[in-house]
C-alpha cells in the first residue's frame, strides 16, 4: 500500500503521528527506516505542531542589547529570516528597573512571551549586601507600551535568625490550564543549622502571590541557577538542568508544573549526567524538553550538542538530534524560532543564527555587548495589562 501513496503524502502522514510510533514503523519499508532515522525529519517532527501552512512562518523576535554608546538598555524587533533587519528602537518603561550595584547585567527578560507580554526583572536590592532578595519586575507589551508593575512578595521578610535569604530563580509562564500568566519564585533562606526553600507565584488574574506549601517545596533543591541558560514556561512547565547533590552529584531535569503546582525530575543518561558542561541550555520544542550541550571548558563555546528527551522521566528516551562546531567565539545559546533555528550570543555582544537542518550559521548585525543580548520570541497578542 505504501507504493501506492506519494512521497508528500506520506509524509504528511508521519508528521502526525506521535514521535514514539517512529520506531515501530522503520521496519516498514527501506525508504521509511531512513526517513525515520533522519535527525532532520525527526526534527521536522518535533516542530510541527499540527498547522502545516503556519509551521515555518516567522515571528517578530524582540532583542534585548546593552549599547555602550548611550549606555542604556536597547529593545529592538527583528523580523524575516537569514539577514534580519531592525524594524525600529522600542522605548521600555526604564525609569522603574533600578540599575545594578554590581557586574552582573541590571535588566533581565524573565522567560518567555506570553500572550504578547514580557517580564522584565532587575537586580535591585536594598536588604542585603551580597544576596538578592527581591527585585523590581514588570509584566510589558512592546507594541502597545502598555505595563505592570508586579508587587514585592513577602518571601524577603526573613525571620530574625535567619542569616540571609537569595532570590535564586525567576520564571515566568502560561497556567495552560487556566490561561493565567504566572511569576514563580525560588528562594534560599540559610539559617544557622539549616537551609529552607521558598517558592511564591504570582497570578496575574489575583493579581497577588501565593506560598507554596513546604512540603512541595522540600522534594528538590535546584542547585543549578544558571537564569539565562533556559527559556520554558510557554507550555505551562519550567524545567531546569539541575545537579543532584544527594546522588553523586549527578545532573538530572527538576521540571514544576504550573496548573497542578507540583515539582518532578527526570533522569539524564550516564553518558550525560557526569560530565561538565561550560553551558547547558534547557529549551522545549513544543512538549518535549531538550538541551543543547557544550562540553568544552574554553572560555568560550566551540560546539554544542542538540539533545531531546523523547518521552519524560524516561532515561533511554533521550536522543542526540545535532552536532555544530563553531569558528566565532561563541558565548551560550539564546533561543529557538519557530522554525527551529537557534539563536546563538558570541563572546562580542553579537548573534549568529544556526539552521540545524541546513547546518547554515547567519551573522546578524547588531551593536552589543558580553553577557547582555537576550531574545525572545514574540507571539503578537496585543494584551492589556
Amino acid at each position: 500500500m505504501v507504493d501506492y501513496l506519494s512521497e508528500d503524502l506520506v509524509i504528511k502522514i508521519l508528521l502526525r503521528l506521535p514521535i514514539l510510533c517512529f520506531i515501530r514503523f522503520r521496519c516498514v519499508c527501506k525508504s521509511w527506516s531512513v526517513l525515520l532515522c533522519d535527525p532532520k525529519f525527526i526534527y521536522k517532527k518535533l516542530l510541527f505542531d499540527g498547522e502545516e501552512d503556519d509551521r515555518y512562518s516567522q515571528q517578530p523576535v524582540l532583542v534585548k542589547r546593552y549599547d555602550q554608546k548611550t549606555r542604556n538598555f536597547v529593545f529592538s524587533f527583528f523580523s524575516g529570516s537569514g539577514k534580519m533587519s531592525a524594524i525600529e528602537e522600542i522605548t521600555y518603561p526604564k525609569d522603574i528597573m533600578r540599575e545594578s550595584t554590581t557586574d552582573l547585567p541590571s535588566l533581565l527578560i524573565v522567560g518567555p512571551c506570553c500572550n504578547g507580554l514580557i517580564c522584565l526583572r532587575d537586580f535591585f536590592n536594598l536588604r542585603s549586601e551580597y544576596h538578592y532578595s527581591d527585585c523590581n519586575m514588570i509584566l510589558w507589551n512592546p507594541l502597545t507600551s502598555d505595563y505592570k508593575i508586579i508587587p514585592e512578595s513577602d518571601a524577603w521578610l526573613r525571620p530574625e535568625s535567619c542569616d540571609y535569604i537569595s532570590l535564586d530563580i525567576v520564571e515566568f509562564g502560561i497556567d495552560r490550564r487556566s490561561r493565567d500568566g504566572k511569576i514563580f519564585k525560588y528562594f534560599t533562606v540559610d539559617y544557622p543549622d539549616h537551609r529552607e526553600r521558598v517558592v511564591e507565584i504570582y497570578s496575574m488574574n489575583n493579581d497577588s502571590w501565593t506560598k507554596l506549601d513546604d512540603d512541595v517545596v522540600s522534594v528538590v533543591d535546584i542547585w543549578d541557577r544558571s537564569g539565562k541558560c533556559h527559556i520554558t514556561g510557554a507550555n505551562g512547565e519550567f524545567h531546569w538542568w539541575d545537579t543532584d547533590l544527594d546522588n553523586n552529584s549527578r545532573n538530572q531535569i527538576v521540571s514544576f508544573d504550573l496548573s497542578d503546582e507540583i515539582f518532578k525530575t527526570a533522569p539524564i543518561p550516564d553518558a550525560l549526567s557526569m560530565v561538565y558542561y561550560k553551558y547547558h541550555f534547557v529549551f522545549t520544542i513544543n512538549d518535549y524538553v531538550a538541551a543543547l550541550l557544550s562540553p568544552n571548558i574554553a572560555h568560550f563555546i566551540e560546539g554544542m550538542d542538540m539533545w531531546v528527551m523523547f518521552e519524560y522521566g524516561v532515561v533511554q528516551s533521550w536522543s542526540k538530534l545535532f552536532t555544530v562546531s563553531f569558528s566565532s567565539c561563541v558565548e551560550r545559546p539564546l533561543g529557538l524560532l519557530k522554525n527551529g533555528e537557534v539563536f546563538i550570543a558570541t563572546g562580542c555582544g553579537e548573534l549568529l543564527l544556526w539552521n540545524p537542518s541546513t547546518e547554515a550559521i547567519s551573522d546578524i548585525l547588531i551593536d552589543g555587548v558580553y553577557d547582555s543580548v537576550q531574545i525572545v520570541t514574540f507571539n503578537g497578542a496585543v494584551n492589556q495589562v
